[in-house]
């Protein structure tokens, strides 16, 4: 007569640093690749990632069932699809030994269950954070790390299979499943020293808790899965890694273990217990704005570069996705700490546009409050100012006007403003007494900062273009809207988007290059229009024929069609990127253009957003955020082997003027200034 076998664990796998000691800092490993890997096929990866992903949107059910099953008929376990993280917490409440202690993984679909748990009482102990002892020996930002390779990346994490092991504690370990295959059952974790293979082995009982759009179809895909978010995930684990210490091995030091309870028994089966919650999940697949969430692998790359994850995610350890997903269920009463810089949406290897799906969750919970009209209608205070000039110049610097401007606008009356011109650059443009007669034409669109305030700026890029033999067309001034949408007032960003393609349309059907100065205006004549519009035919085509001028410049100069009769200019100039030009993948062209002038040397200084952010460093509340943000650019301008500083926006020119003390300018200035006979216009 047969007896009936124990049921056996699901298969467990972790995704570990390959390199020996088995503990060394996967950081280290990352940052310092010992030899070259083979070429890594992204764009091939990026597509198998989509597909596989995209199959368990279209088939959830179908898999979350499959899922459950298997568990149950192969091993043994029981499965509880919990539709709120309520209901996960009090299962675990109810499987919680008497220590009450719960060991737990760094993982966000964790962390969405920790103030539940705490409520019945629970001691969460996070055994990723015992592991570093020395958190004043690490790096604090993305610029101070070595990137390594895709294919590096892609090498330095292979799979291991955990076994039971007899030592035992009466804690629980919850552990947050990275990936997990319907097919067989197979979860898989991305470890990057051992804290969850210590859970693993110790923990008296095991929860798994698998976010459902963390189910995948087979152990194929999902090992694929999990190697693709150590992969994408990499610069972000050795950006945390270091920060929060570890010794120059990697080392714990004794007397760290995750278990200090005595070992309680022998076993060589721990029981297991799985979690499918959704907590929100599901809402997200019926909802065409946010349903490209559910592509997200949980790679953690979108915070690497975000300004104010600190702020928001400092306690929380929240993402960026994180910090929506928060939001979208519950949790969390205000998106305000987004900046939609777009940074994150720039680094997501699935190409999910998390600062649109902020602006619409903005607008969905009518977040836009009365002071914010001000910031959304800068267009109509900038035309205001500049048709009162120079009087409104006079009060922006008289503090007493100042107050209730800072009442009524919570601007920071701190900050400094730019000079309005009465004389607008479109003003003098009409009144210009010759202008080139022939020549190709292109349309330059000066934005609301250098049509009000900056003249010298569009003069600068007309005498540029027609030194190139270019007639510039200059139509009439509408602003875009750029900061509507951020801010949640999307029907008001639709609107200036149709005022702007009346007159931008016909321009672009006969087939004119758009020009633009600002990478904020190109942000939203590029990605913006065709997002808040997508049945315009005219948006999409606007977006198409937008350039930048520094990017339109330069494919010129690869033509040989650039006039390069500079005049030396002997300076040594620092580069910032702005954000609204890094993440459409422009802002080298500028340090290129400028290296063709003799004498001119331009250093790339890459030290992250430099915290104005379009209006949130103008207000008072983020009057110190904005400051520590810009903190480490300001201190690189500083340093004395600069003559200046130079950047594309405005904004960014007038942070990192008031926090270097340094000149600083646009750097079609410096061009302009470089051809022979410039002073002219």
């Amino acid at each position: 007569m047969k007896t009936k076998a124990e049921p056996s664990h699901p298969p467990v796998w972790l995704l570990m640093p390959d390199s020996q000691p088995k503990r060394a800092r996967s950081a280290e490993r990352l940052t310092r690749p010992r030899q070259a890997a083979p070429p890594l096929d992204e764009e091939a990866l990026r597509d198998r990632l989509r597909a596989i992903r995209t199959d368990t949107a279209n088939h959830l059910d179908e898999l979350l069932g499959q899922l459950t099953s298997t568990l149950q008929e192969q091993y043994g376990v029981t499965s509880l699809e919990a539709t709120t993280a309520q209901e996960a917490a009090d299962e675990i409440a109810r499987l919680a030994s008497p220590s009450r202690r719960v060991l737990v993984n760094r993982s966000a679909t964790v962390a969405e269950l920790r103030p539940y748990l705490k409520a019945h009482g629970l001691e969460i102990v996070e055994t990723y954070d015992e592991q570093f002892v020395h958190p004043d020996q690490g790096v604090e930002r993305y610029w101070q790390l070595e990137p390594p390779s895709a294919e590096t990346a892609w090498e330095a994490f292979r799979p291991q299979a955990i076994t039971p092991s007899p030592r035992q504690s009466t804690d629980i370990g919850v552990l947050g499943v990275n990936v997990a295959a319907a097919k067989d059952g197979t979860v898989f974790f991305v470890q990057h020293l051992f804290n969850i293979s210590d859970i693993l082995e110790r923990a008296s009982k095991i929860v798994l808790v698998i976010g459902v759009e963390r189910v995948v179809r087979d152990r194929d895909a999902a090992a694929f899965v999990a190697r693709s978010q150590a992969c994408y995930g990499a610069l972000s684990v050795a950006l945390g890694v270091p920060r929060r210490g570890g010794d120059s091995k990697g080392e714990v030091p004794v007397g760290r273990s995750l278990t200090p309870a005595s070992p309680v028994r022998d076993a060589a089966h721990v029981p297991m217990h799985a979690i499918l919650l959704d907590n929100g999940r599901r809402a997200w697949l019926s909802d065409p704005r946010y349903q490209d969430l559910f592509l997200c692998i949980g790679c953690r790359n979108c915070l690497l570069e975000c300004p104010t994850q600190p702020y928001y995610g400092g306690e929380t350890g929240w993402t960026p996705r994180d910090y929506l997903a928060a939001f979208l269920r519950g949790d969390s009463s205000s998106l305000r700490e987004c900046i939609t810089c777009g940074r994150c949406g720039a680094r997501c290897p699935l190409d999910i546009d998390l600062p649109a799906m902020i602006s619409e969750a903005k607008a969905e919970a009518g977040a836009t409050r009365w002071q914010d009209q001000f910031y959304c209608n800068i267009g109509t205070l900038f035309q205001a100012s500049s048709l009162t000039a120079p009087l409104s110049n006079w009060l922006f610097n008289w503090p007493l006007a100042r107050l209730p401007m800072e009442w009524v606008s919570e601007m920071d009356r701190e900050r400094k403003l730019p000079a309005f011109h009465r004389n607008t650059f479109l003003n003098q443009y009409r009144r210009r007494s010759s202008a080139p007669a022939s020549g190709r034409a292109v349309v330059y669109y000066p934005g609301c900062y250098a049509n009000f305030t900056d003249p010298e700026l569009s003069w600068a890029v007309v005498g540029i273009l027609e030194r190139n033999g270019f007639r510039v067309l200059a139509p009439e001034h509408q602003c875009c809207g750029v900061a509507c949408f951020p801010y949640g007032a999307k029907e008001l960003a639709q609107r200036y988007a149709r005022r702007r393609l009346r007159v931008f349309g016909p321009l672009a059907q006969e087939g004119y290059t758009i020009l633009v100065s600002c990478p904020s205006c190109g942000t939203a004549l590029e990605r913006d229009f065709p997002y808040l519009l997508p049945e315009s035919d005219d948006a999409r085509l606007v977006a198409e024929q937008t350039r930048d001028v520094s990017d339109f410049l330069w494919a010129l100069h690869q033509r040989g069609e650039l006039d390069t009769d500079f005049d030396p200019l002997k300076l040594r100039v620092g580069y910032h990127t702005p954000c609204h030009l890094r993440v459409r993948d422009l802002g080298p062209e500028n340090l290129r253009l400028l290296e063709l002038i003799p004498g001119m040397e331009p250093i790339d200084i890459d030290r992250g957003c430099c915290g104005m952010a379009g209006s949130f460093g103008m207000r008072r509340a983020h009057r110190e955020e904005s400051r520590e943000i810009g903190r480490y650019l300001f201190e690189e301008l500083r340093s004395p082997g600069y003559d200046l500083g130079i950047t594309n926006c405005a904004g960014c020119e007038m942070q990192m003027r008031a926090g270097s003390g340094r000149d600083v300018v646009h750097p079609l200035k410096l061009l302009w200034r470089a051809y022979s006979n410039s002073g002219s216009k």
